[in-house]
C-alpha cells in the first residue's frame, strides 16, 4: 500500500510527520535540481535501500513506497557542509602540544550531539568535522553523516590534516607564538613520517588574516604543500595568489550584512577557477548559515549553478567524497530536500529532509534535545 504524506501544496498538515520507516521512497515534485547534470521539470525519485534507484517521470511507483507528492516542490541534494564541528565541538582543540597529527576528530565525534538535528533541519546530511584552530597541526578531519538515531555512517574516516596558520595557532604565551614561528615549526616537520604523507595533496590549512592568507598561499612555495584553505570573506583580496598554489577553498559563512566588496569572495573564487564550497563552523555558528552563504554570495554575484555545487557536488569534490554525494544521481546515496524553491533563493523554505533514502524528519518537527 502506497503512503501519500501530501498530495498538493504545502499545507499545515506538512508539520505533523517526523519519521517515516525504511521502506521505500517516492519523491514526485515540480523540479529535481540534479546539480550535476540537467535540470529536470515535474519528475519523480525513487530510492530503495538507501539510495536512488531511479530518476525520470515515467517511473513506476513500488508498491510499498512511502510517496511524496509536492507538485510545487524542488528537490535538491542533501547539503555537504565543508567544515565546521558538528558531533565535536567540545574536543575540537587539544592545546597539550602543539603538533597533534594522530588525533582523529572520528575518535571525538559524538552520535547524540544536538547540533546534529540542528543540522538536518539545515539541510546538512553530510559534514565535515574538523580539529579546531588553536594548535599548529591540529589532527586528522572526518567526514561523516548521523541519522536521528545517532548513527553513524563515514563517508571518510580518515581525511584531511588539519594545520592551522590562524591566530589562536600562535598568539599565545606557548610556541609557537607568532605566525613566523609557525612557519618554522612546519617547515621542521616537512620529512616527519606522521606528516609527511599528508603534506602534498592531503592538508587543510586554515587563514584568516591577509597576512596568513598570504602565507598559506606561499605554502607549495615554501614547503611543497598545496593546500586546501580555510578562509574567510578576506580571500576576495588574494584571489590572484590561489591558481596553481592550492587545491581549493573552504569558504566560511558568508552573511547578508557584509560589504559588497566582501560578498563578492565567492564570485572572485569562481570567477578565478579555483573550486570551492561552503563551510558552516557550526555549532560555533549557526548551521543556517550554510545556506545563507549562497543565498549571500549571489548578491555578491555568483551565479546561481555555482552556488548549488558550492552547498553540495563542489564540496563533496573537494573532501573526497563525491562518489556517494553531492548530486542526485542513480546509485549515490539518497540525500534529498524537498524545498518551496531553489536554495540560494532567499525566500525558499525546506520542507522535507530525506537521508540514506529515510525519511526523516520536516524541520520544524525537531526537538533540540532528543
Amino acid at each position: 500500500m502506497i503512503r501519500i504524506l501530501m498530495n498538493a501544496g504545502f499545507g499545515l498538515s506538512l508539520l505533523a510527520v517526523t519519521t517515516v520507516g525504511q521502506g521505500p521512497v517516492v519523491i514526485d515534485v515540480g523540479q529535481v535540481i540534479t546539480v550535476s547534470g540537467a535540470t529536470m521539470e515535474g519528475a519523480r525519485i525513487v530510492c530503495k535501500d538507501g539510495k536512488i534507484a531511479a530518476i525520470g517521470r515515467e517511473i513506476a511507483v513500488p508498491k510499498d513506497a512511502t510517496r511524496i507528492a509536492l507538485p510545487q516542490g524542488v528537490a535538491f541534494p542533501g547539503f555537504v557542509d565543508a567544515g565546521g564541528y558538528i558531533g565535536a565541538h567540545r574536543h575540537r582543540n587539544e592545546t597539550t602540544r602543539p603538533v597533534m597529527p594522530d588525533l582523529r576528530m572520528s575518535d571525538a565525534l559524538d552520535g547524540s550531539d544536538p547540533a546534529i538535528a540542528r543540522a538536518l533541519r539545515a539541510g546538512i546530511t553530510s559534514f565535515h568535522v574538523m580539529p579546531g584552530e588553536a594548535d599548529l597541526v591540529g589532527g586528522q578531519t572526518s567526514v561523516a553523516k548521523v541519522d536521528l538515531d545517532g548513527h553513524v555512517t563515514w563517508l571518510r574516516r580518515d581525511g584531511l590534516l588539519k594545520v592551522s596558520l590562524a591566530t589562536a595557532a600562535w598568539d599565545k604565551k606557548t610556541p609557537p607564538t607568532h605566525l613566523l614561528g609557525g612557519l618554522e615549526d612546519l617547515a621542521a616537520l616537512k620529512d616527519d613520517p606522521a606528516v609527511k604523507p599528508f603534506w602534498s595533496t592531503a592538508c587543510l590549512v586554515a587563514a584568516r588574516s591577509s597576512a596568513e592568507i598570504a602565507a598559506a598561499t606561499d605554502l607549495k612555495r615554501r614547503l611543497g604543500i598545496e593546500p586546501l584553505l580555510l578562509v574567510n570573506a578576506n580571500i576576495v583580496d588574494h584571489t590572484d595568489r590561489l591558481v596553481g598554489n592550492v587545491r581549493g577553498v573552504l569558504l566560511e559563512p558568508l552573511l547578508p550584512q557584509l560589504g559588497n566588496h566582501w560578498r563578492r569572495a565567492a564570485a572572485r573564487l569562481a570567477a578565478s577557477g579555483v573550486p570551492f564550497a561552503f563551510a558552516s563552523r557550526a555549532p560555533v555558528a549557526p548551521a543556517d548559515g550554510l545556506r545563507l552563504s549562497a543565498v549571500t554570495a549571489r548578491m555578491g554575484g555568483l551565479s546561481r549553478s555555482d552556488a548549488w555545487k558550492a552547498l553540495t557536488l563542489d564540496a563533496a569534490s573537494l573532501l573526497g567524497v563525491d562518489a556517494r554525494v553531492g548530486s542526485i544521481e542513480v546509485g549515490k546515496d539518497a540525500d534529498i530536500l524537498v524545498m518551496t524553491r531553489e536554495p540560494s533563493d532567499p525566500r525558499a523554505r525546506l520542507m522535507w529532509v530525506v537521508q540514506d533514502g529515510r525519511v526523516v524528519l520536516n524541520p520544524l518537527s525537531i526537538k533540540e534535545n532528543r
